[in-house]
């Protein structure tokens, strides 16, 4: 990736559940890409989603409530909301209970200047599960 470029990179958490959403938020904001928004946008979730992010003191992160629960429809109505808030040139779509590993943005970026026909990339992931 070409040091010169900054584009805006957006992670975007559509959150619900609030087990794992700090790990989540804590992977997203470690990635070695330095330029990322994390747009939170909790589902109007009965847990407390506003608590948790505001645990974090990070002015690349924007949080936004949903009135009403988007995804009890439709899990893609709540990810078409995080792409209509989205402000980056890239958009990485993420769920509250995944890791991203530190350097997955970079990577993104890498083939996506490789393959600049290419729309969209999919990366392994890390799902967080409680034990028992």
């Amino acid at each position: 990736m070409d040091e010169q470029k900054r584009e805006l990179v957006t992670i975007a958490i559509p959150a619900y559940k609030a087990d794992f959403l700090c790990d989540a938020i804590s992977s997203a904001l470690n990635q070695s890409y330095p330029f990322i928004e994390l747009l939170i946008i909790d589902d109007d979730s009965p847990y407390d989603i506003n608590g948790i992010v505001c645990q974090f003191h990070d002015n690349r992160i924007r949080y936004c409530r949903n009135k009403t629960n988007l995804g009890s429809e439709s899990a893609a109505h709540n990810w078409n909301k995080c792409l209509d808030e989205a402000k980056g040139e890239y958009f990485v779509l993420w769920c509250d209970d995944d890791m991203l590993q530190p350097n997955m943005v970079s990577s993104m970026l890498v083939l996506a200047e490789k393959y600049p026909e290419c729309g969209m990339f999919h990366a392994n992931r890390s799902v967080l599960k409680k034990s028992g």
